[in-house]
């Protein structure tokens, strides 16, 4: 078996980056404050 490191570098690079990016996203989505789903007491129904 013959393995060419260039392009296995390149994939790998490429793999990373994009888990990067998205693991970027998600963890930039969970930093955000969290919406209160609370209604004031005068918006109830009773």
């Amino acid at each position: 078996i013959e393995i060419d490191r260039l392009r296995l570098a390149a994939a790998a690079c490429e793999c990373h980056g994009n888990m990067r990016v998205e693991f970027e996203k998600i963890f930039a989505m969970n930093t955000a404050r969290p919406i209160s789903l609370d209604v004031p007491d005068e918006g109830r129904i009773p």
